[in-house]
């Protein structure tokens, strides 16, 4: 079970980052 949770923290991080990632360089184009 914790590992489970784990790998859904991680997931969960991983597609944060990833949408962080995205709109940080996505806003100069957008504006």
């Amino acid at each position: 079970m914790l590992r489970s949770l784990m790998i859904g923290a991680v997931s969960f991080g991983l597609t944060a980052v990833t949408i962080l990632a995205t709109a940080t360089q996505g806003a100069p184009l957008l504006s």
